[in-house]
């Protein structure tokens, strides 16, 4: 090889790649078709319009199943609650006849003790009718029945009340007639036509008497 071949050799290499670079930049639609090549290898693809409507209707379709699933449950706690107040009405109404029943069982036991008290006064009447006896003897007979009768009524709380002389009270006074008196018995109670009766402090009948006026 002579020295003029060594020397081509020597410069072939770049002189190539020269040439293939200035190719490149004569041709500049080669080059941009490279760098898009690689820009689109590095970005992701946007999301298009349509995949947004497909997304909402899914969802939407999502919810309206949803909704469908959650309906017959609802129906089911108000069918479980509707029979849930149904059944605590019953239970409720057989407690209130279950203690009205025993609340009048405890009327009639105390009503039974009352009248069982009330017997031996009974017997007393029924002897002093059955036997001949002086009108003294009649008065005496009456007066321990009533005495007896009196004591059996007050020891189940009955209480009897006149007030003669006391202030009228028309809470538990009824005044049936007026009679003018000196001014000291203005308001007064100066006589009584009937007893009142309480029973542990109810008034059960007021008493009628007569009130006193100032001339």
């Amino acid at each position: 090889m002579n020295l003029w071949e060594e020397e081509s050799e020597h410069y072939r290499i770049p002189i190539e790649d020269e040439m293939e670079r200035d190719h490149n930049e004569s041709d500049p639609q080669h080059s941009d078709l490279n760098i898009d090549a690689d820009v689109s290898q590095t970005e992701e693809p946007t999301p298009k319009a349509e995949d947004h409507v497909r997304g909402a209707s899914r969802d939407d379709g999502n919810d309206a199943r949803k909704q469908e699933e959650g309906v017959p449950r609802r129906n089911l706690d108000a069918q479980e609650c509707l029979r849930m107040l149904q059944r605590l009405k019953a239970e409720f109404d057989n407690y209130r006849k279950r203690v009205e029943k025993e609340r009048q069982g405890i009327y009639d036991y105390v009503r039974g003790e009352v009248f069982k008290s009330l017997l031996p006064i009974i017997d007393d009447l029924e002897r002093l009718l059955s036997t001949e006896a002086s009108e003294q003897s009649l008065r005496q007979g009456v007066e321990m029945v009533y005495k007896n009768l009196m004591a059996t009524l007050q020891a189940h709380g009955l209480e009897a009340f006149s007030d003669k002389g006391s202030d009228f009270d028309p809470n538990v006074h009824e005044a049936v007639s007026v009679e003018e008196t000196e001014e000291n018995l203005d308001g007064k109670i100066v006589d009584t036509w009937l007893k009142g009766y309480r029973h542990k402090g109810r008034l059960l009948r007021p008493a009628k008497v007569k009130v006193g006026r100032k001339k």
